[in-house]
């Protein structure tokens, strides 16, 4: 998701651990749902495999054979279809597993799981086992939660399960975009926090309204940012395709301008013509960083003309030659 991380302008939700720890990922989070976040708790691969198997691990229907190999981390996932008792080794596999349907369809997968394990949790045979369970499961997580409200949040887990039927989740609403050729989820601002709302059963205020307002404008001002230096881009390796054709037509014409039989003088026409293309592509680079949108645009229009004059040049040329 791509959000507004303070102190380090827009980027994945996800960055702003690597960028402030949990501290920052919190703050962040609280911009986007806007609301306040009290406690935090981390967890990492390998504490997530301990999780999984001090409840005794999970069974779950597996929706498709699973199978690929990550040859960066050097991490298989080989699972088959069906249903499944997963411990944590194979759990971590399910909920990190990605297929054509990307980060949605895993966060629907990883959602499943979570569903899972709160039923095992809220479930009279953990419950019974809780207080020693919760303190092997403060010794795999980092967490600011004191072992009494772990042990509270077990019962009221207990309670949900019987009076909601289960946990409830929610993906955040919004769609997907490539900015600089990376895939993120934009956020829909006034609908998230209307689901926000929803989910714990209470009223939008205005000023809560007002605020999701705000940002949504916010958001939608940065996105529409990213998509013109998008355009921007584009253009200029259209300019950049422009210029390679023009130098290959100049190192062409400056064969012509020669004329000569001798092969020294072949190359030393060809080395003009590319300098002399080198020279012009150079000048229009630099004068594009000066002023970019004018001049940029400006300068393709100028090639536009020109390439056609070349081209013209280089059929002339060649007949000559």
């Amino acid at each position: 998701t791509r959000v507004r991380i303070p102190g380090h302008g827009w980027d994945k939700i996800n960055h702003a651990y690597a960028f402030g720890g949990h501290k920052l990922t919190q703050q962040t989070t609280e911009e986007l749902l806007g609301i306040q976040v009290n406690n935090y708790v981390m967890v990492d691969f390998s504490g997530f495999e301990s999780l999984v198997d001090a409840i005794g691990g999970i069974d779950i229907d597996v929706e498709k054979d699973m199978y690929y190999y990550d040859d960066w981390d050097d991490f298989l996932i080989d699972l088959p279809a069906g249903q499944q008792h997963l411990d944590g080794k194979k759990a971590i596999q399910y909920v990190r597993y990605r297929d054509e349907e990307g980060d949605i369809g895993r966060i629907k997968r990883q959602q499943k799981f979570m569903m899972a394990v709160y039923e095992k949790i809220a479930s009279a045979q953990i419950l019974t086992k809780m207080p020693g369970l919760v303190s092997e499961i403060m010794k795999m997580v980092k967490t600011d939660l004191p072992v009494s409200d772990m042990l509270a949040m077990g019962g009221a887990l207990h309670g949900m399960m019987k009076e909601q039927g289960g946990l409830q989740m929610a993906t955040v609403p919004g769609t997907p975009e490539y900015i600089d050729e990376i895939s993120y989820w934009i956020p829909d601002i006034t609908d998230l926090r209307e689901q926000m709302v929803d989910m714990q059963g209470a009223q939008m205020t205005e000023r809560y309204r007002q605020g999701a307002e705000k940002m949504e404008a916010e958001y939608k001002r940065n996105l529409i940012t990213a998509q013109e230096k998008e355009k921007q881009k584009a253009e200029f390796k259209k300019y950049i395709t422009r210029v390679a054709c023009s130098l290959f037509c100049l190192g062409v014409l400056g064969l012509f301008v020669v004329r000569s039989n001798s092969l020294s003088d072949y190359a030393l026409g060809l080395v003009l013509g590319l300098t002399i293309g080198a020279y012009v592509k150079s000048i229009c680079y630099f004068a594009t960083l000066t002023h970019p949108k004018r001049l940029h645009r400006m300068y393709i229009a100028a090639y536009d003309e020109r390439n056609k004059q070349i081209l013209m040049a280089t059929a002339v040329a060649t007949l000559i030659l």
